[in-house]
């Protein structure tokens, strides 16, 4: 890449980064790493999370599995309802579908016949982690 498209990808990420998504998703990071309510939930979750899928390697045939999935169902459900934690995840989700209009933007450009797969963005599916990444 030659010296002015590094530039002009430093000018996007900066604009990118001046969004109020990204200035919303920086600051409820913030506030969640603070907040000792949504840490004990969040170690709830994982450690619910973490039964549940040793559960899972045995499947139908482990004991607690019933049991086990409901844990790691309501866990889930209580970290995901918390308001930071749903502000957290519209800011994420907001930004995530402005970088695949980008991202689909830029190919088109490129050619018509290059597709990108939005798909693979897990933002909001419903995956079976909570990760809140620093950022």
């Amino acid at each position: 890449m030659n010296q002015e498209t590094v530039e002009k990808v430093y000018r996007l990420v900066d604009e990118i980064k001046g969004t109020d998504a990204y200035k919303t998703m920086l600051q409820k990071h913030r506030e969640i790493e603070a907040d000792e309510h949504v840490q004990a939930l969040i170690a709830s979750f994982k450690k619910a999370e973490a039964n549940y899928n040793e559960a899972q390697k045995y499947g139908k045939h482990h004991p607690n599995l019933k049991h086990r999935k409901q844990a790691f169902s309501e866990a889930k459900a209580e970290l995901y309802n918390h308001p930071l934690v749903k502000a957290y995840k519209q800011a994420e989700k907001s930004l995530q579908e402005r970088l695949d209009a980008i991202g689909t933007h830029i190919a088109a450009s490129v050619s018509k016949r290059i597709r990108v797969d939005t798909r693979l963005s897990s933002v909001d599916k419903g995956g079976l982690s909570c990760t809140i990444e620093k950022v």
